[in-house]
């Protein structure tokens, strides 16, 4: 609902690295929904477990800084699901035409 009464989607890599708060109210609202709508998305095609697998793949390091999130969140999701987040976010996109 949120981001339909946006207009638009908020770009992927984005959402992956900024934490909601980091938005304007307007954002956020979308950030949360679309990130609440692929994780809905994520359990029913995949199940619960292996979002579980996903989000343990995004540990703490003492380090960080020099982590991309952009490219990890993507080559995570691969290993983890084994399917390009490219060819999740097609199927995701579809979901809504096939009914």
């Amino acid at each position: 609902e949120a981001s339909a009464g946006y207009g638009r989607l908020l770009p992927w890599d984005d959402v992956a690295a900024r934490s909601t708060g980091s938005y304007p109210v307007a954002d956020a609202r979308v950030h949360y929904a679309q990130s609440y709508k692929m994780m809905e998305f994520l359990i029913s095609k995949y199940g619960a477990g292996k979002l579980v697998e996903y989000i343990r793949t995004f540990h703490t390091r003492d380090d960080d800084s020099n982590v991309d999130v952009r490219m990890e969140y993507r080559a995570n999701f691969e290993t983890v699901f084994g399917i390009s987040w490219e060819d999740n976010l097609k199927i995701f996109g579809n979901r809504r035409s096939a009914t």
